[in-house]
Formats: structure tokens, sequence, C-alpha cells
């Protein structure tokens, strides 16, 4: 019912209302249906304005209470009507004013006009209120489009949060707009809308609104004190519109919301819980007391802030009776002024404010829910971590905006980062963090090669190898902890970490640390960094049991157990190093510790002390000028710099504590955004992108909190970074002493700059194993000692040192500090007392105790009279263990006042009689007695063959000085060729003795005769060595080419060598002809090839230098080719090439002067000098005290147009490895001054014309010193320059022999065009295939009658599973970003190849039957077998992969472009692809012939009307039909080897990409029936009409329809079906017979199952 009121007391309404009550006069209900009823007819509840009118309603009697619009919202009594508003000035019955826990409804009582509480489920009667004339608003269908839009001025910003000043705040204004979101237009006309801020509407209905303006209504007048005389105070919050939505409906638009806050004035939300007794009654006011009563020490000035409550509640608690838990929440206004932040950023001093505060409601009895947030300032806190066993994720306190954890970086493709979370604001609740899930690759703070250990540690954990090659490979950066440093033993959060680290890198437990003994029963010693917080073996850990072990030297430590263990140094065991980074993951950096020092290569710059692979140079240049980037770059590159590269190692920190020092706002630095991408200098170790980076903007800038991305402008201060790579490697040297009575051996380093400490050097030396004391450190460079060494005890002097750069342990020369007097070994055994390591390994200071012989040992000596020795002293003793666990105590007994007429010899024999084996001394027996300067001459028997007469088949072994091997004195041979050979092993401190004598086995030819004699007789040994040679020079076996090396190192030797320059290379040229496998014998045992090296450079260097002066000495053989010059200081650049002759393909060699790229384009090998090397010789030879002056330098160049004399075995140490063998692919090419050229500043540029193609190819040079000093490659010093036309070029720093060598078992991928091209077809193959796929499946799906043959049935499945591959490697083969994603790809793709080649075996199984069996072959439920099998089995392998190791799934290489792809590693591969594939092509290799075959030559009396050339077509298209499917292109990819790679990579590459199309051409289109029913499917799509019903696809077997023995149907498309024989008697109707003649039909869906395989 309905009608108009009138107020006739007061006048005509302002606006006309119509009261509307529900047709049924009893029509109640609760409020909550009430306002439902209302809005479902347009309408609303009284509203604060209308409820007055309500006395008016005739439904309504006096005493009679209804519903109004006032009801509780959000903790407040607000007018929920057309324009809502909060309450003021309401008539409350008995003045009973809601309490802000209230939740009860407000009834009004008509008679009175007042409200009071009344349970909102209560029936009261329900009337409306309707607008006449009002717009109907917005209509259902279109809220969906319609979005509301609040704009401000200021513009909100992203975040929509706006922190003003006073000013700012007084002027802004803010706007609400409509719009369609399909169009992006205001709506026209616009809704009505009404303003909300943070818990209450504000009662402004207008589309503008200015926030000073506002009255917040929720701010009672009673607590309106002087706290709140600022009205801003209170204006501060979330502001946001609304609108009502469709006609009929409760719901309603929002908008975005936007918080204001002023600059000035900080807002803490205090969250009080507490319990109160129930009948306390205690009010808001109470509330506000208690909270000031509890702050009034942390905010002394607490009672002059305002306090305002935003909601409350109360809550019964079950558990207590006449308790409730009370829940506050106030707004606490603070000014900015009063937090004191010193040292602290705002946000770290507001998160201390708030812990210390959440302290205090503890203190006060609050409950422990209880705590203090900021509306604006998301507190620290932490979520799981990005995978299964990662760590937390931590993330920092932080203000509104993107964030980025603590410990972890999200990084997504180009080179940038995601912020994976977000700080949002609430001013209610306080601010949060909200979690991005944007799939990544989630990474800690550490740069590449590290993982985060803990939150300033990172963990590099090298993988099994031996100790040197783990420490090598992992001590790289000066500042490395040892896990048995204090830092890492006193902190189990860290030993955790490492541990865990650990054991996922590398499934292991034990690992190496950087302790080894230097000689064999020293102590071991620290050769990592020193340690800065003390170094003890045995504090906080122990010794495993029978540890440490005498003869091991290598120390371990196993993580479980907490024990240290000792191990061969060629143990293979994982390799940790500790490395701290102080800032890592911290906003806030200090100023120490810090992390740069003066560069000792950059005179005037830092280098940080964090190193890295290169030595970094940086220099921050104050106040230059506004420079922009570009300027800002020029600038670096005069002063031969660049822009900073953070992204490089742990520079990032480095710069960063730097510019912080130096109260720098931000500088260029290299990293910048190109379109699509970030572009960096170096590897992108790490990235340090700000989480608020835009990057749509260029210019990288680098900050103390990070990096930033700029659109332009500039910066006054410009850092500059330099890039030293090492061009030499430090080379530390022990001379021997000055003089015999000098008290300290000297100690070079050159370059002394590259000794790290800068002016304090860091140098180690050690005597006889032990730490040998060090003094007068200075670095004042060479031909001045950078250190002293004691001279206090006669023994082996060494000294380790760290490099700047490269950062590694640099080693000096071993020297061997002889005794004044003759000095023995004497090994006694004390039987009673067994070895104890803790007691008797020289490691600890117990080693030294007294033994239980000692004192009867030395009575001994002393009380032994020797004619011609004046006194016998026993000077040191080391302590071992025999083999039964005795203790061995080794004494070195000293002889002084020798006589000259004893000989060493003589004495031992002396010593050996005086202390005879098994003598028993005191409580120990004499072991042995040994010479500690070689091994004695020594004639053993021959039992073998008799050799001269004069040697009575004996073989005399000469004496040695020091460990070597030894050939008799005899010409003896063994069966073989090599030369009988005898080792002296043992050092000083051990003694030395002869190991096993060998034995003649083989007959001593005549050419090694000759040789022989040459070699023992000096005079021509030369010229009757070439002579030998010359005869018999296919005849050299391995003691030839010994022998001849011996002659050439005596020659050598000699004073005034007798040779001629022919002579020599005629004798080398010899020697390089012989057979390859000569030479590696007598280089492995005996270094012959090295021997023939030095030994011919220092002949060459001999020849006379007026020669050299006149002209170029050239002399060439067959296979080598040698020139000399001598070379003037001033000289120009030289070089010298290789050329093949045109005639008969010989090669010469030549000198070249003033070199051009033209003169190099038939060189086989070329070596150029740079410019000034013959100035810098000069000057080194003068600065070692040689004659330089003008006088000139012999320089001389060889060929080797063979290997042979380079060959090494295959070890660890060599350049071979586990991918691949390298051999030498060029000829090899030297260059010397008969010196040491080394660190050159220009390389040395070498051309090399490669013999095999290839790319991986490595620049070499033949090291002298590596794998023993037995020679190898090394590539040290040298690097490639890519390709100058068709030559390699090779850049080293040095000069010697080099080489480039090539991985002959190259598996790298094609590169150039090939690659592109090949990348091409594949995506266009797939894209097509992928299109006749899917025509296929259209086929199967429209026409019924095509489904119905098996054979089209397995085809679908067959393309089923190559649509599936194919569109999982086109979609997922690059989606490397997410880890689990990348997975879950290659298990999809493994599953569907290896489906899609089960249908290829179900296809030639059913191929078989049909053109071989025929007959006699039905199988029941074949396809349901089929599929069980196809799409089954491949699950097998797949599961076995998952549960045996999950991460075989995760490619371990890399995709021809250096890309990650989606796919197994390569063990999976070999495990759980290549079998199943290889047996599936195998099975179906074997069914192709058996189906060629049975088509062709099986069965040659069918008949056929088709001509024979017609016949032989339609059998090769129906081979190659068979042979796409049944997959057999993957052949080719096997074949693709070799030298034929090429070729059968793309075939295997086109035919496999297009084999989905190619299934559509020969099975769709090119078949009959297929074709017919596409016909007559588009003729219905073109309103045709066609009476032609499709037809058969083959007739009877002859035409006539007479019977034949044999019967065959054809098709044009090719192929041919033999048919049964068809008897001459009726046939019976059996299963099989009906079978047969269904199989053999010729329905058109039949004949593709019939003729096409």
């Amino acid at each position: 019912m309905m009608m108009m009121i009138d107020d006739d007391d007061d006048g005509q309404l302002d606006d006309l209302m119509m009261l509307l009550r529900h047709s049924d006069p009893d029509r109640k209900g609760s409020w909550q249906d009430a306002h439902h009823f209302c809005r479902s007819r347009d309408g609303f509840l009284a509203s604060r304005d209308e409820y007055s009118l309500l006395t008016h309603a005739p439904y309504l009697s006096n005493g009679t209470h209804t519903w109004t619009a006032l009801t509780p919202l959000h903790g407040h009594y607000q007018w929920f009507s057309r324009c809502p508003a909060s309450t003021d000035f309401t008539a409350w019955r008995g003045g009973r004013v809601p309490r802000a826990w209230d939740r009860s409804c407000a009834a009004l009582d008509v008679a009175t006009m007042e409200f009071e509480l009344t349970p909102c489920s209560s029936v009261l009667p329900v009337l409306c209120f309707l607008e006449p004339g009002r717009d109907k608003g917005l209509e259902a269908g279109a809220l969906d489009d319609v979005e509301l839009v609040l704009a401000g001025d200021p513009a909100p910003g992203p975040t929509g949060h706006l922190n003003l000043s006073r000013e700012a705040f007084e002027n802004t204004s803010l706007t609400c707009t409509a719009y369609t979101r399909s169009t992006g237009r205001p709506l026209d006309p616009q809704p009505r809308v009404f303003w909300r801020k943070d818990l209450v509407y504000s009662g402004h209905c207008t589309a503008s609104l200015i926030p000073a303006t506002l009255h917040d209504r929720t701010k009672s007048p009673a607590d309106w004190d002087a706290a709140h005389q600022d009205p801003f105070t209170t204006q501060q919050g979330t502001y946001w519109c609304e609108a009502w939505g469709a006609p009929g409906g409760s719901a309603r638009l929002v908008s975005n919301k936007v918080l204001l806050t002023l600059q000035d004035i900080l807002v803490f939300i205090l969250e009080a819980h507490r319990k109160e007794a129930s009948n306390d009654n205690l009010t808001e006011s109470h509330a506000k007391t208690q909270l000031r009563t509890a702050f009034f020490r942390e905010i002394p000035s607490i009672e002059d802030y305002a306090l305002d409550l935003v909601r409350a509640s109360k809550t019964p608690l079950p558990s207590a009776p006449h308790t409730v838990l009370a829940n506050y929440t106030f707004h606490l206004h603070i000014p900015r002024s009063n937090i004191q932040t010193h040292w602290q950023t705002m946000a770290e001093a507001l998160r201390d404010r708030a812990k210390t505060l959440t302290e205090v409601f503890s203190i006060y009895k609050y409950e422990k829910s209880s705590r203090v947030v900021f509306p604006y300032l998301c507190l620290s806190c932490t979520s799981p971590g990005w995978g299964n066993g990662a760590p937390d994720l931590k993330w920092p306190s932080t203000f509104v905006g993107p964030v980025h954890p603590n410990n972890a970086r999200c990084e997504v493709p180009h080179g940038r980062l995601a912020a994976a979370g977000r700080c949002m604001w609430n001013y209610t609740h306080g601010a949060h963090f909200v979690f991005d899930s944007e799939p990544c690759r989630w990474r800690d703070l550490c740069p590449q090669g590290y993982d985060a250990a803990t939150g300033s540690h990172c963990l590099a954990v090298q993988p099994a190898s031996s100790w040197q090659e783990g420490f090598e490979a992992v001590y790289t950066t000066s500042q490395e902890l040892s896990l048995l440093s204090e830092t890492v033993l006193r902190s189990r959060r860290i030993w955790r970490h490492v541990r865990r680290l650990v054991k996922v890198t590398a499934a292991t437990d034990t690992v190496w640390l950087p302790d080894r003994r230097l000689r064999p029963g020293a102590p071991l010693q620290h050769l990592g960094p020193p340690p800065s917080n003390g170094y003890n073996h045995t504090e906080h850990i122990s010794w495993a049991e029978g540890h440490p072990l005498p003869d091991f030297e290598c120390l371990a430590l196993n993580l479980t157990a907490r024990t240290l263990h000792t191990h061969p140094c060629t143990a293979r065991l994982p390799f940790p190093a500790l490395v701290q980074v102080p800032f890592m993951g911290r906003k806030r950096i200090r100023r120490k510790p810090q992390l740069w020092k003066e560069s000792t290569l950059c005179r005037g710059w830092q280098s940080p002390t964090i190193k890295g692979a290169n030595e970094v140079c940086f220099n921050l240049f104050r106040n230059v000028g506004n420079q922009t980037w570009d300027e800002a770059q020029n600038f670096c590159l005069e002063q031969g710099a660049d822009l900073p590269a953070p992204n490089v190692g742990f520079l990032d920190w480095v710069y960063r504590q730097e510019l912080w020092r130096q109260g720098v706002e931000g500088v260029w630095m290299s990293p910048h955004w190109v379109p699509e991408r970030v572009v960096y200098k170096g590897p992108e170790d790490i990235l340090g992108w700000t989480a608020d980076t835009d990057y749509t903007l260029r210019y990288g800038e680098l900050t103390p909190r990070g990096w930033l991305l700029r659109s332009g402008g500039t910066r006054e201060d410009v850092l500059c970074q330099r890039l030293l790579k090492p061009t030499e490697r430090l080379r530390l040297k022990v001379l021997p002493p000055a003089t015999p009575a000098a008290e300290s051996l000297c100690v070079e380093a050159d370059p002394w700059e590259m000794l790290a400490g800068g002016k304090n050097p860091v140098l180690q030396c050690f005597v006889n194993g032990q730490t040998a004391h060090v003094t007068g450190l200075q670095a004042s460079g060479p031909p001045e000692c950078v250190a002293k060494i004691e001279r206090n005890e006669p023994g082996y002097y060494q000294c380790v040192g760290w490099t700047v750069a490269p950062v590694m342990l640099a080693a000096s020369n071993t020297i061997l500090e002889s005794p004044s007097a003759m000095t023995f070994l004497v090994t006694l055994l004390e039987p009673e007392v067994l070895y104890d390591p803790l007691q008797h390994d020289a490691t600890f200071t117990l080693a030294r105790q007294s033994c239980g012989c000692c004192e009867t040992f030395n009575a001994t000596l002393a009380n032994s009279a020797v004619a011609g020795i004046t006194e016998l002293t026993a000077r040191r003793q080391h302590l071992l263990a025999d083999p039964d666990g005795r203790l061995l105590h080794g004494i070195h007994v000293e002889c002084r006042g020798v006589a000259s007429t004893l000989s060493e010899p003589q004495v031992l024999e002396f010593l050996k009689s005086l202390l005879a084996l098994g003598q028993q001394v005191g409580a120990c027996t004499v072991q042995a007695v040994r010479s500690t300067q070689g091994c004695e001459r020594e004639v053993t028997v021959n039992e073998w063959e008799q050799g001269p007469k004069s040697s009575a088949g004996n073989l005399t072994w000469p004496s040695t000085v020091g460990a070597q091997q030894v050939v008799p004195e005899e010409p003896c041979v063994t069966s073989t060729g090599e030369p009988v050979t005898r080792e002296c092993a043992g050092d000083f401190l051990l003694g030395y003795s002869w190991g096993p004598a060998g034995h003649c086995t083989g007959t001593v030819s005549n050419l090694t005769r000759k040789l022989w004699r040459a070699n023992r007789d000096p005079r021509d040994s030369l010229e009757k060595t070439e002579l030998a040679l010359r005869a018999n020079i296919s005849a050299l076996q391995p003691v030839d080419i010994f022998l001849v090396a011996k002659t050439l190192e005596a020659a050598a030797e000699a004073p005034t060598p007798n040779l001629r320059l022919a002579q020599l290379v005629s004798v080398m040229d010899s020697v390089l002809a012989a057979d390859a496998a000569a030479f590696m014998p007598v280089q492995q045992r005996l270094g012959s090839s090295d021997t023939l090296l030095e030994a011919f450079e220092k002949l060459f260097l001999k020849l006379n230098s007026t020669d050299l002066e006149r002209q170029p000495q050239l002399k060439s053989g067959t296979c080598w080719a040698v020139e000399g010059v001598a070379l003037a200081p001033e000289s120009h650049v030289i070089g010298y090439k290789s050329r093949e002759k045109s005639v008969r393909g010989l090669r010469e060699e030549t000198l070249v002067v003033g070199v051009s790229k033209a003169d190099l384009e038939d060189a086989a090998a070329a070596i150029i000098l740079p410019q000034n090397i013959s100035l810098l010789v000069a000057a080194r030879k003068q600065t070692q005290g040689r004659e330089a002056g003008n006088v000139t330098m012999p320089l001389f160049f060889a060929v080797y147009r063979n290997d042979k004399l380079f060959q090494e075995s295959n070890t660890a140490e060599s350049l071979d490895d586990v991918g691949g063998r390298y051999q030498v692919n060029s000829e090899v090419i030297q260059a010397t001054f008969g010196t040491e050229v080394y660190g050159l500043q220009e390389d040395v540029e070498i051309y090399f014309k490669p013999r095999l193609p290839g790319n991986d190819t490595k620049c070499v040079f033949w090291d002298l010193r590596a794998r023993g000093n037995r020679g190898g490659w090394s590539e040290e010093g040298c690097h490639s320059g890519g390709l100058v036309g068709d030559h390699h070029l090779c850049l080293c720093n040095h000069l010697t022999c080099f080489a480039e060598l090539i991985n002959y078992d190259d598996s790298a991928g094609f590169s150039g065009t090939h690659a592109t091209v090949l990348n091409t077809i594949t995506v266009v193959g797939c894209c097509l295939s992928l299109l006749g796929l899917l025509l296929v499946f259209f086929t199967f799906l429209l026409f019924q009658r095509w489904r119905r043959p098996l054979s089209n049935k397995i085809l679908v499945n067959l393309c089923f599973a190559e649509f599936c591959s194919l569109t999982v490697f086109l979609a997922g083969v690059d989606q490397t970003v997410s880890g689990p994603l990348c997975r879950g790809v290659a298990v999809a793709l493994h599953y569907f190849i290896l489906a899609s080649f089960g249908w290829m075996l179900v296809e030639a199984v059913h191929q078989y039957l049909n053109f071989v069996k025929v007959v006699g072959t039905y199988i029941p439920r074949f396809m349901w077998k089929a599929s069980v099998c196809a799409w089954g089995v491949p699950l097998l392998p797949i599961l076995a992969v998952l549960v045996y190791d999950s991460s075989l799934y995760d490619h371990d290489g890399s995709g021809e472009d250096g890309n990650k792809i989606c796919w197994m590693s390569s063990t999976g591969f070999w495990v759980a692809m290549l079998p199943p594939l290889a047996a599936t092509m195998g099975v179906n290799l074997v069914m192709y012939g058996l189906i060629l075959y049975g088509v062709t030559c099986g069965r040659t009396s069918v008949p056929s009307t088709l001509p024979e050339r017609a016949l032989l077509m339609n059998q090769l298209r129906m081979a190659v039909c068979v042979f796409f499917l049944l997959g057999l292109t993957w052949v080719f990819g096997l074949l693709a080897v070799s030298s034929a790679r090429l070729v059968f990579s793309y075939l295997f590459c086109t035919f496999t990409t297009f084999k989905g199309f190619l299934l559509f051409v020969f099975h769709v289109c090119r078949e009959r029936g297929a074709r017919r029913y596409w016909e007559d499917f588009l003729s219905v799509l073109k309103h045709e009409s066609s009476a032609s019903s499709p037809g058969d696809s083959a007739h009877a077997a002859n035409s006539n329809g007479r019977p034949a023995r044999h019967g065959a149907s054809f098709n044009p498309c090719g192929g041919i079906m033999v048919l049964p024989p068809v008897p001459t008697r009726r046939q019976r109707t059996s299963v099989r017979t009906s079978l047969i003649s269904v199989r053999s039909s010729s329905t058109p869906g039949g004949s593709r199952a019939s003729f096409y395989p």
C-alpha cells in the first residue's frame, strides 16, 4: 500500500516522500530482512532526515518500535541509507549512548522518537522510503561494466598513498567518477556517490570532497582535548567513494582507496587485548587512561598526543565466567620530530619502537596478541621459502610499496628482478605484506657459484676432487673462512647451514679442509687466508680414532661426527669455503669492516678486499660536474676505465659501502636497459635492482640502497672501474744463501705488486714443513728481498703467498739447504711403544718429547772414535709408524770434522758398521742407515740376459743426487725397446733408497749401441749421433730417443760445444721422424722430450752470435724448421710463419717484418711479437744484472710439424677431461729469447690454420713444469682471439711453444648460419605438423565411416601422441623460470615421445600382419591391448626416474644458443630415454625390412592390372609411407656423428619435424576415401547437392571377377595388398573366414588400412 504523506504541522515537506509498507499490514522482520526488503523495492529504511516522518505512519501506533537506517557498522552506529552517514545528535532512551563494543541494533520508539538498543534479530514493523522521480540508476546487467575511480589532486600514485605536508593536505581534493570499463568513458549521467573514511560514512554525497573540511563524527566531543586542537590529525585516513548498484539490490560499487597522511605526524596503531571482569563496566576513557599509563615511560608526552579509538569489542570467555576479552584498537598520533632515528633509518627506528611498546603490553598484563603496528609501515616477518628445503623468506621492515626479501631475489627473464612482495597500507588494521606468486627463479643474495649459508656468509662447494683441485677452485676471494675457524665453530647456526648445503651439493658429509702436510712427517699447516678469529684443531672438535695418520698429507672433516681425518691428497672429496659478506641482505651499511683498501696495481685507486677472477680497481671522482650517463662513460674511458659493474662477484657491497661512506646519493653504472632486456658488462653473478625499479627507463644508477633505472638526468660524482685481467702470475723464489755464513735466506717476489697485502705482504715460509720465522717483510720490489727466512737448520725451505689477481696461493721453489756437515738418517724402532697420533704427530707440541732410546743412541755416537771424523751428533728426529703401528724414530746424524780423504760413501759404510741392522740400542733396534744426499752407486745381477763381457752379467746403477729415475751404465733394453730404469726414492728428511732393479729383457740393436757409444764419448758425440741416425732413421726405439736426448743435454752443458746448426737440425729432424709411440714411454718416466727441447734451446743460443748478426740463420727439415736472428733493443715488429709451398705440398718458413694481415693468408702457423718486446727483454736482462745496453739479443723461432715431442699422459692434471679428449690441431710454433719472457702487457699473436673443423678448441702452450716437471699443455696466460679469416687467433702474454688443441669428441652445437637454418626448419616444421595433425583429428571426428577401420584408430592415437609432444615442446621447452614447471615439461615431453614410439611400434605390428602374415593372424581385442601398452608402458621408466631421483629431469646442459632448456639430464637420457627408443627403432627396422620383402619379393606370382612401372612406383610410395609411419626418420639422428653430422642433422631435423604434416598428406590427402568425404562435406557447406557417395578405393582382384590363386588391390596413391587365395570350393562361414573377409573388403575406410601403413 502506498500513500503520499503531508506534514500539516511543519508545512509542505522539502522533499515529497512516499511511505511504502508491505501490503500485509502485519509485515515484520529483523533489521537485515527490513533492509533487504526496502532495497528490493529500490527504497531505504528511514534515514536521519526522514525518521521523524514515521510519526505520520498510519500503521504505527503509539508505543510501537520500528527499524530505521541506523545500525551498527564496523564498530560504529551509522545511517545506512541513500546517503550513509555516521550518527550524531541522536536521542537515546535514558541517555544510554551505545558503547564502542555494542553490536545491538537501534530501534525507534515512534511515540517518544528515541532510540534504544534492540537485538538485530528482533521482529519489528518494516517501513521504506522511496524518492519520487529519482533516476533508477544503473541497470543490473551493466554493473560488471562500470567502475568507480577515485582521483586526487595531487594524484595518489601507484600505491594509493599520499603523504602530504600541511599546506598540501589543506589543498587536496578528491573526485569520484564512474567509468565504463569496455570503453573507458565516463558514465552519463553519473550515479549518486557517497564517501567513506576508514570505518565510517562521512554523510557527503557529492562527486568531490575536500578532506580538510571533513568532520569525523566518530571522534567524540568529550575527547576533543588539547591533543585534538589540530583538525588535520583526525582527518588522516583512508578515503573512498561508493554508489548504490542496480535498483532492487543491496550491492554497491566501490572505488579504489586512497590513504592521506601528514608528513609531520606518525600514526601508531595500538591493538590492546586484555581480560576484564564483565561487571567492571569499563569505558573507552578507562581504556585510554590505562594505555597512557602503560606507555608514559616510553612516550613521555603521550598525554599531549591524540589517542583515538578506532574500534572495540568484548567477547565473553567460556573458560572464565564473568570475564570478557576486551579488544581495543587505537590510533596514537605522534609528531615525527619526537622520533629520534640517530643512525637508523625511520623504518628501523619505528620497528624498534614497535618492538619496545609491544613488550610493554606484556609488562602491564595485556594479552600476548597485543601489538603495535603502523598504517603504512610493514614490520619484518618471515614466510615459507621457494622450494623444498629452501630457507624461509625474511621480509624487512619497509614502507608502502614493492619489496624484496632480505635473503633472496626473484629473477625473471631479461636480467630483471620481480618484486615478490608488496607492502600494502591499511589505516585500520596496520600495513601488511602481500606476496606475488609470479613464477621466477629464486636465488639467494650470494653471487653465482655460492649458496647462502647464513644471512652474511656465502658458501662455495667444489664437487668431489683432489685436495689441490678443490683448493684452487674455491679459494678465490682471499677472504675464505675455514670450517675450523672460530667464527664457524662457535656458531651452531652457521654450522647447521653449512652441513645442510654441503650434503645437498655434494651428497656426503666428509669434506676437505685447507690444511695439509708440506713434507712427510711434518705438521699439518693451514694454507688458507690467515684466520682472524683464531684457529685450533682440537677446540670444539675432535680427531677420529687413529688420526692424524702420518702417511696421509691432507686434512678432512666429517660434518656429522665433527671429527677430523687425514686422507691422501689424491682422494676425491668436496671442498667447501665460507666467505663472510658483512652487509648482505641489509639496507643499512656500516663503515667497518671496510671492504676495500689501497690498490697496489692501480696507484691512487682502491681495490676490493673480496677478490674475483680479475683484479678490480675503482675510484670515486667527486664533484666532476653534472654528468649524463654517456658523459660519465666517456669520462671513465679517459681514465682508462669504465662505469662500475656491480653485477660481478662481490662488487655490489663494496661499491655501495664506498658511496655510503662518502655520502653520495648515486652514481651512474654500466648496467642499462635496452628494449626488452638489461645489458650487463661481465657475468650476472648477482642482481641488485631495487623493488621499485621501473624497467621502462634506460640508464642504470648505483645507490647505497641498490640499483635503479633512470630516464636521464645528471650526476655530480662519477665512479670508475678498471678491470685488470691477469697477464702474469706471481713468481716466488727462495734464493740460496749469499755466503756460507749467512743467517738468512732471501725471498724474491716478481712482480712484487702481485703479492697480496700491499706494503705488508702476506707470506708464509716453512722449513721441513714447519713454520719458519720470516723477518724483514717489505714490498720494495726486486732485486731486493720482500722477506728473509731465518736459516736455523738444514732441510727444505719454501714459501707460499697469496696473489692479488687472480687470487691463488703461489708456491715458491723448494731449495735444500744442505748442512755444513755430512748428514745421514738413522731409523730406530721402539717395538714396545705403539704410535699414538695425538702424542707423536708433529702437528702437536707433544711430538717433541724424549724417546726411550735416544740417550743410549747419543752415548753410542759420543763413544765412537773414528779416524778422520771429529764428532758424531744426533741433530733432529721425527716420529713415524711402521706397518705394524710401532713407533719409529728418524734421527739425523751429523758428522763434523770429516777429513778430506773420506768420501760420503765411506762415511756411510762406517755408520752402517757402527749401527748394524737389528742392533739393539737401548729400547730400540736399528732399522736403517741411509744417505740424505741420494742413492749410492750399486751393482745388481741381471737375471734375464747377459750384458757385455766386461759386466759379467751385472747392471751398474750410478749414484744419484736426490730422487730420480736412472738407467744402468750398460746398454740394457726391455722387450719393447724401452730403457731399463730404476728409481731412487726418498728425500733429505727420510733418506734415500733404491727401488727394485729392472732387467734386460730385449736385444740391444746396432743403432742403440752406436748411440750408446756416442753418448759415452763426449768427443764428436753430435756428429756420431747424426751419422747413426741417418742410417737408421726408421728404426728408432724409445731407448734411442732417450740416448739422443742425453747426448744433446751433455753437449749443451759443455763449455764450448763443437756443433753446427745444420747438424743440430738434422739430429732433431731424425728424432721427430720416429714413430710417435716411441716418445711416450721415455717422456713419462725420464722426461726425454723435455730434455730434447731444453737442450736444443741451449745449444742454439750458444751458436756464434756474429753469424746471427750478419744474417739470420735458417735451417729447415722434414719435420721441423728453425730460424735465429740477432735482435737489437729498438727493433721493429717481427714475426715468423710457416706456409705450404705450391710445389708438391712442401712447407717453408720465413721471417716477417712489418707484418700486415695479407702476409698471413697462406700461413699454416704464424707468430707475431709485440712492438716493444725487444726493449722489454733488454730492460729485464739489465735488471737481472746481465749485460744489455746496445748488445743484440738472440731470438729464435721454431716450427714443429708434428706433436711427437709434446705428448702428455691422460691424467687428471692434463687438459683431457670427462667432456672429451683433446689433440693438437695445428703445427707447434715456438719463439724464445733464451730467457723467460712473461707478463707482457701487449699479447703475442699466434695464428693457426686448424687441421680439423670444430668449435671446442683451446689455446695452449707447453709448460715444462706441469705434471711433476714431466711437461704438459696449459692454458695459463693464453686465450682465444676468435676467427681471423681462415685462422684461429690465440693471444698469450709470454713466449714458449704454442699450439691449438681441439676436442675430437666435439659435441658442441652448430652455430652461425647452420644454427639459424636448423632452428627455422624446426619451427616451421612443427607448426605445419601441428596443422596437419589437427586436420587428421577433424577427419576422424567428422566422418564416422572413416573412424571404423582399425588402422585409422591406430593412426589417430599416433597423431595425438605426436601432437602433444610437439605442443609441449613448442610451448614449454623454454619455460626455465619456474623449476617445478620446467621439470613438469621435461616429464611430459619424455612421456609423449615414448608414447609416440609406442604407437609407431603398434603400427609396425599392424602393417606386418597386413602385408606379411595376411592370413590367420587375428588378435582378439587388438586395439585395447595396443592402447594399454602404448599409453601405459611409457609410464614405467618415468615413474622409475621420479622415484629414484627426480632431479634427473633437470637439464644439465644448454641449448644451441647457450640457454637452458626444459629437458632431461644426460644421465636420465642415457638411462630412461635412449634404451626404449633404440629398442623400438630396432624392432621397427626389422619389421620394415620384412614388410618390404613381403610386398616386393615375398609373393612373386601376384597378378596385377597395372603396368610394371606403375606397380614399381606404387611400391616405392608405399615404402616411403611406411618409413615415416614407423618413425624411422630418427635413424638420421643416430647417424649425425663425425663428418656426416651436418648432412644427417638436416635430414633428421627436416623429416622429424615435418612428420605430422607428412602423415596428413600420405594418409588423408592422398587417400581416395578421405578425399571423397571431404568433397561431400564441403559441397554440403556450399549448399551443393551431390548424389554421389564415397566410392570404393579398390575393386576386386580381377576386373572380370574371375577367381585367381592370389589377388592384389591397387590404389593410385601407391601400395599393394596381397589378398588370400580364393578357394574354388564354397567357403564355410567360419569365424576365421568371416574375419579374413572383413579385413579384405574394399571399403573406403579399409582402403587406407590396406594400402597405407
